[in-house]
């Protein structure tokens, strides 16, 4: 099984297989057709989207995936015509609140029908649930609306989580800290959004970017009048606030429990993040990283979402043929 959110390959086996490259000849060349979708085991191949803790692969549809296999190897058969393997790079699952267990999903060509998309056999892939989760403190739900009205959440580990003995207790609480990182750049390794930031109340806003910010003190909650037992070290709170600046979208909450040297994406216990909807954003514009399907030849209006926007308007759109 891969470790959790780090970077793993998947490869497809079998006889059969579509040509491609340059041996087949250009006119010829359709293994680039090829997709696969990681899915939860109980999901569809068919009528489902992968689940959000999946990267590296991306779906607009049931049937819409990327990118194409990245790797195409020339093991054939041996009358030398076909492909018996087809791989796809840089995927990696992060953990969820609980225990899963994936599938992989493959269409050898048309994926635009439900039916080619097929269940591969073989060993499911399983991942461990994340030892810790987030959650939005009741009457502060995980949407970022407003500048002036800050939201709170706490981070949670399962009370069994406590060692039965000092060579198995966990990290203790003081040590936590927690960065928000937009969830399209996927690494908690990287920088922390400087405009959206675990505060301290009643400060300005704190460079959250590198060390990430340390839950609120037991004085902090009472001035905020906000309830957590003290005595449960298995959980803490932090206040977020936003700035003007802050770029709309959905932000990972990115948690160490060693002050600061390691980081990991966390899931929540009803979303995987945090939503910032700034309705007075100071970028004006298109969202970034908005994806859209249609069919070759059939027209269809297509819908783009932004903010601040002016109507009538006078934005153009210009399409390029892209690499995958």
């Amino acid at each position: 099984a891969p470790l959790t959110g780090e970077k793993f390959s998947v490869t497809v086996r079998g006889v059969g297989f579509l040509f491609g490259g340059a041996r087949a000849g250009a006119h010829k060349d359709v293994a680039g057709r090829q997709r696969i979708k990681l899915l939860e085991s109980t999901q569809s191949c068919r009528t489902d989207l992968p689940p959000d803790a999946v990267t590296g692969i991306g779906c607009v549809t049931p049937t819409t995936c990327n990118p194409r296999p990245r790797t195409p190897v020339w093991p054939v058969d041996r009358e030398g015509r076909t492909y018996v393997e087809a791989t796809w790079q840089q995927l990696a699952v992060k953990a969820a609140k609980f225990d899963t267990t994936y599938k992989i999903c493959y269409c050898h060509g048309q994926c635009s029908e439900r039916m080619n998309w097929q269940e591969v056999p073989g060993d499911p892939i399983f991942v461990e649930a994340s030892p810790y989760s987030w959650a939005s403190l009741e009457g502060h739900p995980a949407v970022l609306t407003d500048v002036a009205t800050p939201s709170y959440l706490a981070v949670s580990r399962p009370a069994k989580s406590m060692g039965l003995d000092e060579s198995t207790n966990p990290p203790a609480r003081t040590n936590w800290r927690v960065k928000m990182v937009r969830s399209d750049l996927g690494d908690c390794s990287l920088l922390g959004d400087g405009d959206i930031c675990p505060t301290d109340p009643g400060t300005e806003a704190m460079n959250c970017q590198t060390g990430g910010r340390a839950p609120l003190t037991t004085t902090e909650l009472d001035t905020l009048e906000l309830r957590q037992d003290q005595n449960n070290l298995d959980e803490a709170t932090w206040q977020l606030r936003i700035d003007r600046g802050v770029r709309n979208g959905n932000y990972m909450v990115c948690f160490s429990d060693d002050a600061g040297t390691t980081w990991a994406p966390l899931p929540g216990r009803a979303t995987r993040y945090v939503q910032v909807d700034l309705r007075v954003s100071a970028d004006r514009g298109l969202y970034r990283y908005q994806r859209r399907a249609v069919r070759a030849g059939v027209p269809r209006p297509v819908e783009f979402r932004g903010s601040r926007l002016v109507l009538p308007s006078q934005t153009s759109l210009l399409l390029t043929n892209g690499t995958e």
